[in-house]
């Protein structure tokens, strides 16, 4: 008699009970051990206390690693070579914000035990953190397992995980390899993906299609197109990404920039350059900041900005001064939020040829600068305003139903300068242009997109996302919306208000002892306005000369000091008169109005005429305001409670007159121009720019023209005819992954496993995946081999059997589930399936008794013993006569005996119910199945599906909850094992399975 034992566990509830094993007929079925017992795993590296000279050590990695090659933001995992002890140094860099410090440890507990952070400033009071652990001795096997599940951990993937080298330094930018800088327009999009031959292949198959068919594909998913060198990830219009990360990661990994987007009715196609720069000089986008921009996406601007016009913001001594940064809400203690930050030095700092620095940042300056003197030298400003700003980097034009998004260019923003604008209203409104200020602003565009500096690059990458989600309805559920601290706000109103006392209690000698000592650099700002206006028609050469003899002239230098310290103190007598008017309130609401000017939106005529005048005459706020301001405020701008950035939140800057009350910042603008495609009409465009109207249409004769200049869209002499790695910047061999990939094995395939199957097989030195199309998939580690299932089986909704040879059941209960998790699929595993297959017959099914075991941890086990027949097709026998007839099979037919056993916690009245019904339900199988022949495998499968939907009802009924957090507690609660053993092969079917310590009662 043959014989297949089914074993079933589930576990959906904690409970209490113990009663002695009753046995029914035949052999006692039910484990020494609960169901939840601990698994015997594969042995580890044997444990290994680093020393303190270790940690020493590994903190002096990650310094260096920090100081020296990535003194920004670095998101990567690090490994040192090893000390002369075996251990190293391990470096999480700035994980992302869903991750905290626990999480990470729980990845590897007993080799993460000792992860320290280690915090690196940036700015004034900015910092990233990184976790640093100092590694003890493992094997090369359970070190690969380690990085590949932190990578999973923190991308959501271990495709193309990559470590960092610390003891390689980081590589220089090479613009010879591939340009940061390219401009694509939407008549090359549209030749290449939509009139070329187009061969996309997806990442997670072998199968090509054409760029229309993923217009149409309502699918994420990354694709290939080698020919054109291009990389697209596609995304069903109106959808969140927030389940996307893994897919992003990939995109992000495979493409260096992004260069424009295609839309279709039903999907966005994110259209990018394959990568040909090193991800460590141009990193991966990051999915949490790409996920904080799909949240924005009904934002209509994103902002940032160094707020010197804040009244309580100026000098600190002859050397530096100190502002407030601003930043939108769902930039704060961001990545962006500090890469716009970091943008915004460069602009102000290179402006003005490297007079402007900033403590904590020592990014190295360009070979050369924008212009022969600073900007504000060449305008000859009293006031500048500087500003990176969005208008016409990206437009749209709709053609033949699919919208096409493009860049003007991938290098920089483009560079908005404000000059002599009023100093209580800035804006563009109240702004003045002198003649030629648009020129030094295209000048310096070309400038800062020519230096191909990847931070620049990166804000724009950044923005371009941030456009296209707004314009396709792309969105990301449960991102949180940032805020400034309620505290730090306070601390800002609180000085408005000690420093409106002491103008209002105006006193001159005290008014003169305060200033005194701080008016050398106004009085400098002073004698260059003078000096300008009396060289306004002199060569700007000489202006410069004249200024800076000036500026040493220490006579002068002191007649202009106590001249302005009269002037002030007039000033201040007549903001006095002006505060002494004001009523208690309105003076709390000035301060107020002082502090915060973004946050009030409404004040009294009186309170905004006393901020005007306070504004003309900010000097004397400035002067009076406590010096220690800044230092109280940046105390109280605490970091968001999860987050490995926190952005500065104000800036020291040592600053030159006339600037250095200039502002500077980011307007990141949602909205971008849309056209009108006139496919009736060959010139259109044309005829709005002879009449200096803004171009709002283009002929179809003129779509390969169609370009962004400063102010808009206009033609290009010449449509491009490049084509696209030509126009991209990459030559045909030029591919940063082509040496590894030219490395691995050439893809093979196998005949099909039976039935289609997926199988998956444990090797001397990795795991091989040969998927249901005949594809074999060699790979190294466990988390390699859920990426390469989860691409290639991905589907919400389906029901997949994988088959696993080789195999701890514990490993595949792990794929299994974080197969469920990332799919959503329904996923079965099949370990060590029978050698032979033998045909279950229920005709003759006999139910015999039940029986039961109970376990200290309040784990029961109940056990149902079925006799049926089986029989196995051992060939055919051909007969030979003189009259043919059919070929009849030969059959062995056997008794067999089939085990169901249910592990379950739960108290004894479920428990009781459970059993009825489980009885219930395999009384019913049978009768279902009577007449029809199965295996053993169709018949696990029907076994799980149907407990599964059994003790769902169970838990539904007992929970009292919704289906679909059932299904989530399901996740955590329910097991479900089933074995099955025919000729001593075994195979288990296994389902969102846990396991924890416990041992059966005795008796």
């Amino acid at each position: 008699m043959q014989v297949v034992v089914v074993a079933i566990a589930i576990a959906p509830l904690v409970g209490c009970g113990a009663k002695a094993p009753t046995l029914g007929a035949g052999p006692d079925i039910l484990d020494q051990e609960s169901p939840f017992a601990t698994p015997v795993l594969p042995p580890r590296s044997p444990q290994f206390t680093c020393s303190q000279a270790d940690r020493d050590a590994a903190t002096a990695v990650w310094t260096k690693l920090r100081k020296d090659d990535y003194p920004y933001h670095l998101q990567a995992v690090a490994l040192s070579p090893p000390f002369p002890s075996g251990c190293r140094a391990l470096i999480i860099a700035e994980p992302p914000p869903t991750l905290s410090l626990a999480d990470l440890k729980a990845v590897a507990p007993r080799l993460l035990a000792g992860a320290e952070i280690q915090q690196h400033t940036i700015g004034y009071d900015g910092w990233s953190r990184d976790v640093v652990v100092t590694l003890p001795v493992v094997g090369d096997a359970e070190l690969k397992t380690l990085l590949a599940d932190l990578h999973v951990a923190l991308f959501g993937t271990a495709y193309r995980m990559s470590v960092l080298d610390t003891a390689t330094p980081a590589p220089a930018y090479d613009p010879a390899v591939a340009p940061l800088d390219i401009a694509i327009g939407p008549g090359e999009l549209r030749r290449w993906l939509l009139e070329e031959p187009t061969s996309f292949t997806s990442l997670g198959s072998a199968s090509a299609t054409t760029f229309k068919d993923l217009l149409a594909s309502r699918r994420a998913d990354v694709y290939l197109d080698e020919t054109h060198g291009l990389i697209v990830w596609t995304v069903p219009r109106g959808t969140s990404i927030a389940e996307l990360a893994s897919v992003f990661r990939q995109f992000t990994l495979e493409s260096d920039l992004i260069v424009g987007a295609m839309a279709s009715p039903t999907t966005v196609a994110i259209v990018a350059r394959q990568r040909a720069i090193d991800p460590r000089v141009l990193p991966p986008l990051r999915f949490e900041t790409a996920s904080l921009l799909a949240a924005a996406h009904s934002q209509a601007r994103l902002q940032q900005s160094y707020d010197r016009t804040n009244l309580l913001a100026g000098k600190l001594d002859d050397q530096q001064d100190w502002a407030p940064i601003f930043l939108s809400p769902e930039l704060i203690d961001t990545e962006y939020g500090s890469l716009l930050n970091i943008a915004d030095q460069f602009l102000k700092s290179w402006s003005e040829n490297g007079t402007v620095r900033y403590v904590n940042f020592n990014y190295p300056s360009p070979r050369k600068w924008a212009f022969a003197q600073p900007v504000s030298t060449l305008t000859r400003a009293e006031s500048f305003r500087f500003n990176w700003n969005t208008a016409n980097t990206g437009a749209v034009i709709a053609i033949d139903h699919v919208d096409v998004f493009w860049l003007r260019r991938t290098g920089a923003l483009h560079v908005s300068y404000f000059v002599n604008e009023s100093q209580s209203d800035p804006g563009p409104a109240t702004s003045s242009k002198p003649s030629g200020t648009e020129s030094l602003e295209e000048q310096a565009y070309q400038f800062f997109a020519e230096t191909q500096t990847p931070m620049l690059a990166r804000v724009v990458q950044y923005n371009a996302l941030f456009q296209i989600f707004a314009r396709f309805d792309i969105s990301s559920a449960g991102m949180k919306r940032g805020a400034a601290p309620a505290a730090a706000t306070r601390v800002l109103v609180d000085a408005a208000r000690t420093a409106l006392r002491t103008v209002l209690a105006f006193d001159a000698g005290r008014l003169r002892a305060l200033m005194m000592p701080r008016l050398t650099r106004s009085a400098r700002s002073l004698i260059n306005a003078i000096v300008r206006k009396e060289l306004e028609k002199r060569p700007p050469q000489a202006t410069v000369k004249k200024l800076e003899a000036a500026t040493r002239d220490p006579v002068l230098l002191a007649r202009v000091t106590e001249d302005q310290a009269n002037q002030t103190i007039d000033s201040s007598r007549a903001l006095a008169s002006r505060l002494s008017s004001l009523k208690e309130d309105e003076r709390s609401e000035l301060a107020k109005l002082i502090a915060d000017p973004r946050g009030v939106t409404e004040a009294r005529d009186t309170v905004s005429a006393a901020y005007r005048q306070l504004s003309e005459d900010r000097l004397i706020f400035s002067l009076v305001a406590n010096p220690n301001t800044y230092m109280v405020y940046a105390e109280h701008m605490a970091p968001s409670s999860a987050t490995w950035i926190h952005t500065p939140s104000v800036v020291l800057s040592h600053n030159e007159p006339p600037y250095d009350a200039a502002t500077g910042g980011h307007d990141l603008e949602a909205a971008v121009t849309r056209l009108e495609f006139h496919a009736d009409e060959a010139s259109v465009a044309a005829e709005e720019i002879a009449a200096r109207r803004p171009v709002e249409g283009v002929g179809v004769a003129e779509l390969d023209r169609l370009e962004l200049g400063p102010r808009g869209p206009t033609l290009a002499a010449e449509p491009s005819k490049l084509a696209a790695r030509a126009a991209l910047g990459i030559a045909n061999e030029t591919r940063f992954w082509a040496e590894l990939d030219s490395a691995q094995p050439a893809p093979i395939k196998v005949d099909r496993p039976p039935g289609g199957a997926t199988v998956v097989t444990k090797q001397s030195d990795g795991y091989r995946v040969v998927d249901h199309t005949g594809a074999v998939h060699e790979l190294t580690t466990m988390p390699e081999v859920v990426d390469t299932l989860g691409d290639r089986l991905g589907g919400k909704g389906k029901s997949i059997e994988l088959r696993f040879e080789g195999f701890h059941p514990d490993e595949v209960r792990g794929v299994v589930r974080n197969l469920e998790i990332r799919t959503q699929a329904t996923v079965t595993g099949v370990v060590e399936s029978p050698r032979a297959v033998r045909q279950l017959d229920f005709s003759k099914a006999i139910v015999r008794d039940v029986q039961t075991r109970s376990y200290d941890d309040g784990a029961h086990e109940i056990g149902h013993v079925i006799e049926v027949e089986s029989h196995e097709e051992l060939g055919h026998e051909e007969v030979i006569e003189s009259t043919p007839r059919a070929e009849a099979p030969k059959v062995a037919r056997n008794k067999t005996s089939v085990h169901v056993v249910v592990g379950v916690k739960a108290p004894p009245g479920l428990l009781n119910q459970i059993t009825i019904k489980i009885n219930e339900l395999l009384r019913s199988l049978i009768a279902r199945f009577s007449g029809r022949s199965m295996t053993p495998q169709e018949l696990g499968v029907e076994l799980r599906k149907e407990l599964l939907h059994l003790m769902q009802h169970e838990l539904r009924d007992q929970l009292d909850t919704a289906p679909t957090s059932t299904d989530e507690l399901l996740r955590d609660f329910l097991r479900i094992e089933i074995k099955m053993q025919q000729d001593g092969a075994d195979f288990l079917i296994v389902h969102r399975e846990e396991r924890h310590g416990a041992r059966a009662v005795a008796g």
